[in-house]
C-alpha cells in the first residue's frame, strides 16, 4: 500500500491481498483523520456481500470468489475519539 496527500485528499494505491476497509482505517488513524468520504475502482480475487433484512434485523452475508472487477466503490469513515 502506498498513498499520498495532495490538498485536503488522499490517493490511495493498495496492493494485491491488501483488505480495502482495513487499509483505509489503517490510514484514518495514522493521518488523525476523524471524518471522511471515499470512493475507488479496481479489482479483487473475492468479497464478502452483506444483504440487511429489515424483517429479521440481520444481515446475510455471501462470500464470492474468482477475477472480480470493483466498478464502484463509495463509502464514508467517522470515528469518535476512542473508536479507531
Amino acid at each position: 500500500m502506498d498513498y499520498r496527500k495532495f490538498g485536503e485528499c488522499y490517493y490511495i494505491r493498495m496492493d494485491r491481498d491488501d483488505e480495502i476497509i482495513s487499509t483505509i482505517l489503517e490510514i484514518c488513524k495514522k493521518e488523525n483523520i476523524r471524518s471522511a468520504t471515499f470512493s475507488g475502482i479496481g479489482g479483487c480475487k473475492d468479497a464478502e456481500i452483506q444483504t440487511f433484512i429489515p424483517e429479521t434485523g440481520s444481515f446475510e452475508e455471501q462470500r464470492i470468489s474468482g477475477m472480480l472487477e470493483l466498478v464502484s466503490l463509495n463509502g464514508n469513515v467517522v470515528t469518535g475519539e476512542n473508536n479507531i
